[in-house]
């Protein structure tokens, strides 16, 4: 309500009115520096900007964000979404793993290894591999994607993730690969059913057709 206000009084005195769109780890990966600057040079009253909130709902249920960036389906009656791209899924290793120079990896390769997961906002659980046939590897839980990526540089964990974060998090001391033959992830655009922002479909429509053409390839080696 108080967001709703803001925006009102903000309107009525011409001043810029910030959308701000939450996320918890990677936001739109390569598309995100392209949408943002597109958006915000068309609509200078009303610009985007990014918030992270490590949080599976990235901030939208405690009024933190006016639209958030997911890569789950939504389960809360109060919140609702659209998909808005799709990303492959892909594995992150310490350089020297014995899979770091091949050009795919699959879930069986993973098996062995303890696989580092984002306890409060990622996207990898044990019915990956379940859902193969495949014994599930050992998880290890982190606090968040830089406590995460920290773990596997200093090489006691794999991850596995969405493309996106190839883009948003090149580090030093690990190698994004391709995952084989894992379920893509959908990135959904989420509101507050109550609350939807005005902007909400426009913005939908803007990230979809950066999905839709494409970007650069995601670093492999950092």
């Amino acid at each position: 309500m108080l967001a709703e206000l803001d925006r009102a009084v903000a309107q009525v005195r011409g001043e810029r009115s910030v959308i701000r769109l939450g996320y918890a780890w990677a936001a739109l990966g390569a598309q995100t520096t392209p949408v943002l600057r597109d958006w915000n040079r068309r609509h200078e009253s009303t610009p985007i900007r990014l918030v992270r909130v490590n949080l599976r709902d990235a901030g939208l249920v405690d009024g933190l964000v006016d639209l958030a960036v997911v890569r789950h389906p939504i389960d809360r009656a109060d919140l609702d979404s659209e998909v808005v791209g799709v990303e492959p899924r892909f594995v992150v290793l310490p350089v020297d793993h014995p899979l770091a120079d091949d050009d795919s990896v699959g879930l069986a390769d993973l098996v062995a290894d303890v696989v580092g997961v984002d306890r409060r906002a990622g996207t990898t659980t044990p019915e990956l591999w379940t859902a193969a046939g495949l014994a599930a590897p050992r998880m290890t839980e982190t606090g968040d994607v830089e406590e995460w990526l920290d773990l596997i540089a200093a090489g006691d964990a794999v991850g596995v993730t969405a493309e996106a974060t190839a883009h948003h998090y090149p580090r030093p001391g690990v190698v994004f690969v391709r995952l084989r033959d894992a379920p893509p992830i959908e990135v959904r655009l989420a509101w507050h059913r109550r609350y939807r922002h005005p902007a909400a479909g426009r913005i939908a429509r803007a990230i979809r057709a950066a999905y839709e053409g494409g970007g650069s390839a995601p670093t492999t080696a950092a």
